[in-house]
């Protein structure tokens, strides 16, 4: 959830119409600031969930070309006197083309997360290894920094015997997604640009149906609460299943499955 103050969500409310889009990034020497006069739309979206890592990534329309590896910070304004800005964070530019019937350009742009989309390769370290030290070798490995580094978080010093990953034709992200499974959380870039385990909280924030203009705005249904959970190795064979019975007769069954975990699968 993106971080704003007690009184943002309640200006959108009442003046959500008065919008700054801004963008900022380096060109050279010379700072550039785009504002909504420079760019059309913007949308930013992401696919994600719980046990995953998830990419955000931003679609811009832009009259100003902006060159493909740029790093960019977008911040969206609402405007009560002045405009107060709510920070998305920073994306890299993976593409740019030209729409020549508008004079714009098509700019699709990632969160940093985009580093992890290459192949593994043999992290050069000594096993056994903690996940914490395995997680700290990756940032490395991808040049990001761990904002986890100190901080505890699930299976934080569970030990991994050897090397899983080399031989498999898996990307980085791929062990992301394994790991964020094996520490219960989602995994994510956060606004520093740093790589964060995040676990589900509670905000006490309520957005419902009047904070949306737009009529295309669907509610899907509620999730949860969890109370099953399923390990098991290729071709669903060796379950492992922990499930919370008092919950699933008064809740229903809300199941989520492990497959093929390299770490589970290797480990106790």
């Amino acid at each position: 959830m993106k971080t704003h103050n007690n009184n943002f969500k309640s200006k959108i409310y009442l003046a959500g119409r008065e919008l700054e889009d801004k963008i900022t990034y380096q060109l050279g020497n010379k700072e550039i600031i785009l504002s909504s006069e420079d760019l059309n739309t913007i949308s930013p979206n992401y696919e994600g969930g719980i046990l995953k890592s998830v990419m955000k990534q931003l679609d811009i329309d832009s009259n100003i070309d902006i060159p493909k590896g740029t790093t960019i910070n977008y911040k969206l304004g609402v405007k009560v006197d002045s405009y107060e800005y709510l920070n998305y964070g920073n994306y890299i530019v993976h593409s740019s083309e030209k729409n020549e019937d508008t004079n714009s350009y098509s700019i699709l742009c990632y969160d940093k997360m985009l580093y992890s989309m290459v192949d593994y390769e043999d992290l050069g370290i000594s096993y056994p290894i903690t996940i914490r030290n395995f997680i700290i070798a990756m940032c490395n490995r991808l040049g990001l920094a761990f904002a986890n580094y100190e901080k505890e978080f699930v299976n934080s010093e569970k030990i991994i015997d050897k090397e899983l990953y080399a031989d498999l034709g898996y990307k980085y992200r791929d062990v992301l997604d394994e790991l964020a499974q094996a520490t219960a959380s989602t995994i994510c870039i956060n606004e520093n640009d740093e790589l964060e385990i995040r676990y589900i909280h509670e905000t006490n924030d309520i957005i419902n149906k009047e904070y949306f203009k737009d009529t295309n705005v669907k509610f899907g249904k509620k999730y949860g609460p969890l109370n099953s959970v399923v390990l098991s190795r290729s071709a669903e064979s060796d379950s492992i299943y922990l499930r919370d019975e008092e919950s699933v007769t008064k809740n229903g069954l809300c199941e989520i499955k492990i497959t093929d975990n390299q770490i589970m699968n290797w480990n106790n």
